[in-house]
């Protein structure tokens, strides 16, 4: 089982990416960039500037939650609820939600609307 992942499969990065950017039709635009540009550092690039600097936050104490979400320029960090503990906090790199993105697009899991 992946490190990140509770026993009901919840997985914080992608439920971070379902979340999407915070900013009209974000979703969209990550899916036509992944669509038309397979160049990873690219992907990167267009990732922190489509999320920017920012992030949202609330509190729960309800099982396999992500209640955090911050960006800037060297990542992301998530903060989230699992099965058995609250409040786990966890740094990515933007590689990993460009991996982690393709992997959704890949299994039509990304965004359900057509563009």
């Amino acid at each position: 089982m992946e490190e990140n992942m509770c026993q009901n499969n919840f997985n914080p990065l992608e439920e971070f990416a379902k979340r999407g950017t915070g900013f009209v039709n974000g979703e969209k635009r990550i899916l036509k960039f992944f669509q038309e540009n397979k160049n990873k550092k690219d992907r990167v690039d267009f990732l922190k500037n489509e999320f920017g600097v920012g992030g949202f936050s609330f509190s729960s104490t309800e099982a396999n939650l992500l209640t955090r979400g911050d960006t800037n320029a060297k990542g992301i960090t998530l903060r989230y609820n699992n099965d058995t503990d609250f409040g786990i906090e966890k740094k990515y790199t933007w590689k990993e939600l460009v991996d982690c993105i393709d992997a959704m697009i890949e299994k039509e899991e990304y965004v359900n609307e057509k563009i």
